[in-house]
């Protein structure tokens, strides 16, 4: 949500739509709360769709991004699973060619675990991608220009207490979302010893809108199959980027320290 709400607040970007997808929760309680925040914080005329729960499947979100592509190209920026962009592309083929571009956040090196705290028992999934594998693969045989935003790249972008407190003092927006960020903050340090949180979608939010404060490289995804990083028996997919074979992509690496000064600043002035 901390995306979303820096998303709006950048005036870089001319947000044409937003759209619900499961992830942290269902789809119906994300759509209700998707739906809470824009009505309370975002432009008033800003059409906010229901997505697909499986990838293929016919949505209000499909439907919204279809008559805005027939307008000309857009730019996505997929911050869950991609099930909804999927569902686009498989649903919508002629209009593959008019996607600019697709960010989203999700994706690693061969051999990456995602660890943030020196107490943290298991290390995170690659959650945006495992929800829904099947849609990512859609999305990479579809060739369409896709950029990752990782979790790597966030690693330079921790949120402490002392910015939620800022955010605290903050406009409506701001005031909002600190309260859910504190929870979340508090978790990441009492269980996993983190010094912080990062905000993984704000770095793809950050590629759109000041792509300057984003350092990335080119790679090549695939979808590949290796024993469970977490602990489970058996093998799970993964989404590899590495310097050759595969789909080529652009890969967030990191971001320039102004980035969180710059992010707090845009969310805290919202809703003034």
């Amino acid at each position: 949500m901390l995306a979303r709400r820096q998303s709006l607040a950048s005036p870089e970007l001319a947000v044409r739509g937003v759209s619900s997808v499961f992830g942290n929760t269902g789809l119906d309680e994300a759509s209700a709360i998707l739906a809470e925040a824009v009505r309370r914080f975002g432009p008033p005329d800003l059409p906010v769709a229901v997505g697909a729960a499986v990838a293929g499947a016919p949505s209000e979100a499909t439907t919204a991004m279809a008559r805005a592509l027939e307008d000309g190209p857009l730019t996505i920026a997929a911050l869950g699973p991609l099930t909804n962009v999927a569902s686009l592309l498989l649903l919508h083929p002629e209009l593959r060619e008019r996607v600019a571009e697709v960010v989203c956040v999700a994706g690693r090196r061969p051999g990456q675990l995602f660890r943030v705290g020196e107490r943290q028992p298991r290390p995170f999934r690659d959650f945006n991608f495992e929800l829904d594998p099947a849609a990512m693969a859609v999305v990479l045989d579809a060739g369409v220009p896709l950029t990752f935003a990782p979790w790597e790249a966030s690693r330079d972008l921790w949120v402490g207490d002392a910015d939620l407190r800022a955010l605290a003092a903050g406009g409506a927006a701001a005031r909002w979302l600190a309260g859910p960020a504190r929870d979340w903050l508090d978790l990441w340090v009492r269980e996993f010893g983190a010094p912080g949180f990062t905000p993984f979608d704000a770095v793809a939010v950050a590629w759109l809108a000041l792509p300057g404060l984003v350092r990335s490289e080119p790679g090549f995804a695939a979808i590949e199959h290796g024993p469970d990083d977490r602990g489970g028996d058996g093998k799970k997919p993964y989404l590899h980027v590495r310097p050759e074979g595969g789909c080529a992509v652009r890969y967030c690496t990191g971001v320039a320290p102004e980035l969180k000064e710059d992010m707090l600043l845009r969310i805290s002035l919202a809703g003034s």
